[in-house]
């Protein structure tokens, strides 16, 4: 009898802790379609970062050098841990709701712009301005990119899930996923 208790008062612990992990710090995610190759190939599992939790343990150098602060301490970082979702920059990938699909669908691709600069979006002459607290999102593959900021415009940050970090599956492609800025004729500051 103290065996299956045991065990229940493991799992009530456990599962809630498993919860909280993959909906506030962590969660997989599966790649599906072309959009993202050659970083990314349909099928790839990836872990993905959902927050700014515990950022001197995951520090992230452009986070530091944009806030202009050194955050090495829980002291210093005590502002961080509340944030929900990571500080995208471009060139990192994101995981995102697709705006237009309900239930939630969620969309990975690669952010070109932040809110406050011009982007060029590919193929386009002209240059789109993104609203502060958005960001423009496309696809590596653009012949197979279609569910993308060319066509429903910047991504509010409100439907960002998280930044991803690495490639888990299949283990010949386990590694980091890097971040690849746009080419400096693509965007500009407006400030």
């Amino acid at each position: 009898m103290s065996a299956i208790r045991q065990a229940a008062v493991s799992l009530v612990v456990t599962i809630p802790f498993c919860v909280w992990w993959t909906d506030t710090i962590f969660s997989v995610y599966k790649v599906k379609g072309k959009s993202m190759e050659p970083s990314l190939q349909d099928g790839d599992v990836i872990l993905v970062r959902k927050s700014d939790l515990l950022p001197f343990f995951f520090p992230n150098p452009r986070l530091q050098h944009h806030v202009g602060t050194t955050i090495t301490t829980p002291a210093n970082a005590t502002e961080y841990f509340i944030s929900k979702h990571p500080t995208p920059f471009p060139g990192d990938v994101v995981v995102y709701k697709n705006p237009m699909a309900f239930p939630d669908e969620f969309i990975i691709k690669r952010v070109v712009g932040v809110g406050g600069q011009y982007v060029r979006p590919t193929y386009a002459r002209r240059m789109v301005s993104i609203p502060p607290h958005d960001l423009w999102l496309e696809g590596d593959n653009t012949r197979e990119s279609i569910a993308d900021s060319r066509t429903y415009g910047s991504i509010t940050k409100n439907l960002l899930v998280g930044r991803a970090q690495y490639i888990l599956w299949p283990p010949s492609r386990w590694m980091p996923i890097e971040s690849r800025p746009p080419s400096e004729d693509r965007t500009s500051t407006i400030w």
